[in-house]
């Protein structure tokens, strides 16, 4: 369950920074 999760959060982390 947290192998999906950090995966989850790495993308979300990824598409907030290209956003900057």
């Amino acid at each position: 369950m947290l192998r999906p999760l950090r995966i989850i959060l790495r993308a979300a982390l990824r598409s907030l920074n290209e956003r900057e």
